[in-house]
Formats: structure tokens, sequence, C-alpha cells
């Protein structure tokens, strides 16, 4: 009898804790509310619970919020448990604060398993940090785009391959109507250092 009524109450606390709602839950309430504090204690709740998606969430309100300080910090803890999204959006953060240490941090594994969204930025990175085969490796993975385009004719022509600088600019120029803007006036100055008049003539109309 006594076994009985024990199964019996384990089983009501057990419903009673299923018809509960979570932290995660209880946070994306208040937040949708607007009360932030609230959403902010209850993400933190989940996240003692082992929630990575509460990570991200409170991280995005925080940036949300102009608390960049604290985003990262949760975007980083994100990040350590290997949340790939959490290392985009670090990397992009880096890119935009000119951490380009940084950005090779979060973006570099992310693009070496085919992730083409942290490229440009990559790329960069390695262009401003003047190493430039690590440049051209990385942003011939997406050289499809015009704005990458701009940036591998640079490294390019920093390496002092001029033909291979002036071909991807030129595509640049010639494949895509807009965005190249940048490339166009590379290829102009190249142009114009080489003496080569006809072919800065006939782009110089593209302006």
């Amino acid at each position: 009898m006594k076994m009985k009524n024990l199964l019996q109450i384990s089983v009501f606390v057990l419903l009673l804790n299923s018809c509960s709602p979570s932290n995660e839950s209880l946070a994306d309430k208040y937040k949708k509310k607007g009360d932030i504090e609230k959403a902010i204690k209850h993400y933190k709740l989940a996240i003692e619970d082992g929630s990575t998606r509460s990570m991200n969430k409170l991280a995005l309100l925080y940036v949300n919020n102009h608390n960049l300080s604290e985003a990262k910090k949760y975007y980083q803890m994100s990040f350590e448990r290997g949340n790939e999204s959490a290392a985009q959006i670090l990397a992009s953060l880096c890119a935009s604060n000119q951490d380009y240490e940084g950005t090779i941090k979060y973006a570099k594994s992310l693009a070496d398993k085919g992730n083409l969204d942290v490229v440009y930025n990559l790329g960069n990175a390695y262009l401003k940090l003047k190493q430039y085969d690590e440049a051209i490796k990385y942003l011939e993975l997406d050289s499809t785009s015009v704005f990458t385009k701009n940036l591998l004719g640079e490294a390019y022509y920093k390496k002092g391959n001029l033909l291979k600088a002036e071909k991807v600019w030129k595509s640049a120029v010639d494949n895509h109507k807009k965005g190249n803007a940048s490339s166009l006036q590379k290829l102009l100055k190249l142009y114009l250092k080489q003496g080569k008049t006809a072919q800065y003539n006939k782009y110089k109309r593209l302006e």
C-alpha cells in the first residue's frame, strides 16, 4: 500500500514538473512582453540548466540593448560549447571592431568546414595583417562574389601578381552590374600605372 502511494506521488510530481514552463520559455515570454530584467533572469537560469540556445538568446538580447560586452560573454560561452552560429557572430563582431586576430580565431574553422558566409571577413583580416597567401587561399573559396573579388584582386596586387589582380578586378567589373565600384577604381589605377591607355580609357567610361 505504501509502495503504491509512493508511486502515485512520484507520478504526480513528474506530471507537475512536465506541466511547468521551462526557464527558457518563461524568458521568451518576458522578452516578448518587454520585461527585459525578468527575461535575463530566466535565460540565466536556463543557462545554469545547460541550455546553449539560451546563451545565444541572452547574447542577442544584450546586443539589442546595446550591451556588447555582456553579449560577447555569452556568445563566447556558447562558442566554447561548440556552437557555430555563435562563432560566426563573434567573427562578425570582431571584424566590425577591426579585431583581425579575433576574426581569424572565430572564422577560420568555419571557413575550413565550407561556411562561405565568413570568407569575406576572414580574407579581409588576413589581408590587413599582410598575410596575403592566407587571404588568397580563403577568398578563392568564394571567388564568385563581387565583393570578395575586390579583396582577392587586392591580395594578388600586394603580392606583386599584377596579371591575376587585373584578371580578378576585370571579372568584377565585367560580370557584375552592382558592387564593382571599388574594383573599377583599382583597375583604373593599375592601367594608369602600367601606361595602358587604351584599357584605361575603355574602363574609364564605365564610371
